[in-house]
């Protein structure tokens, strides 16, 4: 029997082992390799178009958020916050996506098409923020697309496309100071002798204010009429005092000029001070629109206390206001200065309607209607409170125009515009005579300082 040498037999079985080693590198090598499925690439190619899709609609956001801020009647911020998240959660998930499937080692940083679409977005985000920038940013555009489209009936509604009521109703009373009111108010205003009950009446009007059998210490008058130039109808009330050392300014208890500082509602005021009548006086710090109404514009002075000043609003008028001899005193000064001359109780605002005698809106130079509120006296010492409602079905409201023709149509010898929009309220003994509106919340605003009247 032939014998084997062991090391032979041993070499022999290695190099087989490796042959067999050789072998499946080689299939290894030539193995075909695997593709991505078609199923794979149509999921890459839905979540790259969500995600540009995504960036895009981010990108139209910028004006909307804008127009929200400034309470667009197109659109409303919750809805526009809801936007965002959705498409900020989109850009998020279809971003995650693409980073897990596509190997960017292996491809290119940017192909053609991608550099492309990487230029018009670019391009479109400048657009966008360059547009938004001009409607919100400069003060120009603003005022012309405003003092335009206020220009005329047609175009009216472009202006609360993309402005809230407060903007609009600064820039045309702007407008109204440039064209009607272009010297300071110097002189504090004079009176007669105060004449009550004055008998004679020059026309219906006078009769409606002087027709007083029953001695009451007041009246309530219906207010109506249509906008001049318009087709807009509006409504509201006049609070015809005979006494005014009846008519006296309430605070909030909260009013200050800090953070602290906060507004009350009419009621809560009215009913403090034992008031038969209460309507809103000044204006008051609202930045967004969404503040507690604690901080009022100007000087406000309660029983010849300066209380609070804070910077004036940037708006015509100034001290609106009665001194000792209860008389509406209309004068561009301090607060310090009103108190020196005697003034009781006054806010700050405008603009003026009427200064003895002489009605300072001439003309309608814009036919933007609004919420209104006003304070006027006649010669013989009679006070009138009046407020339209504006915005609403029944009433769209007044412009500065048709606000001082109806305190001149009254007998007003002086009179002054007071915040107006939301803020409109006159009170009646437990109950809204008008019927406040405050846009989406639907609520009541809180308020820092109210003209009452007391028995």
């Amino acid at each position: 029997m032939a014998k084997f040498d062991p090391e032979v037999i041993g070499a022999t079985r290695e190099i087989k082992d490796l042959k067999k080693e050789i072998l499946a590198e080689k299939q290894k090598i030539n193995r075909p390799r695997k593709r991505t499925p078609k199923k794979e690439k149509k999921k890459v190619k839905l979540m790259t178009f969500l995600f540009v899709c995504s960036v895009f609609l981010l990108i139209t956001l910028i004006p909307l958020y804008m127009m929200a801020l400034n309470k667009s009647i197109l659109i409303s911020f919750p809805v526009v916050m809801t936007l965002l998240v959705l498409f900020l959660l989109l850009l998020v998930l279809s971003g995650i996506y693409l980073f897990l499937k596509i190997d960017f080692k292996k491809k290119k940083a940017f192909t053609r098409k991608g550099k492309v679409l990487l230029f018009l977005l670019l391009g479109y985000f400048l657009l966008i923020t360059s547009g938004t920038y001009l409607l919100y940013g400069n003060h120009m555009v603003k005022d012309f697309i405003i003092n335009k489209a206020l220009a005329s009936m047609k175009y009216q509604p472009i202006a609360s496309f993309f402005y809230d009521d407060k903007t609009i109703n600064e820039v045309a009373s702007t407008r109204i100071l440039e064209e009607e009111q272009n010297t300071l108010y110097e002189d504090i205003v004079s009176f007669d002798d105060l004449k009550l009950n004055q008998p004679s009446y020059a026309n219906q009007y006078e009769e409606a204010i002087l027709s007083n059998p029953n001695h009451d210490s007041y009246k309530i008058l219906k207010i109506e009429g249509v906008v001049e130039n318009t087709t807009y109808h509006y409504q509201g009330y006049m609070a015809v005092v005979y006494d005014p050392s009846k008519v006296k300014l309430a605070t909030s208890s909260g009013m200050g000029m800090d953070d602290t500082a906060y507004g009350e509602i009419i009621p809560v005021m009215a009913e403090r001070e034992k008031a038969i009548i209460a309507m809103n006086a000044g204006g008051f710090y609202d930045p967004d629109w969404r503040s507690n109404g604690g901080i009022p514009h100007g000087p406000v002075i309660k029983d010849g206390v300066l209380l609070t000043n804070f910077r004036k609003y940037p708006a015509n008028g100034g001290i609106i206001g009665f001194n000792y001899d209860n008389q509406l005193v209309l004068k561009n000064i301090t607060g310090e200065e009103a108190v020196l001359e005697g003034i009781r109780d006054a806010v700050d605002w405008g603009p003026y309607l009427i200064i003895n005698g002489i009605n300072q809106i001439k003309k309608q130079t814009s036919t933007y209607a609004l919420a209104r509120t006003a304070i006027g006296q006649r010669k013989d010492g009679i006070v009138l409170m009046l407020v339209i409602d504006g915005l609403q079905s029944h009433s769209k409201g007044c412009t500065f125009y048709e606000m001082a023709k109806i305190m001149e149509q009254y007998g007003a010898y002086n009179a002054a515009n007071l915040d107006g929009g939301t803020s409109a309220s006159l009170y009646e003994k437990g109950q809204f005579l008008n019927n406040p509106f405050n846009g989406e919340r639907r609520t009541i605003r809180r308020l820092p300082n109210a003209w009452i009247v007391v028995e």
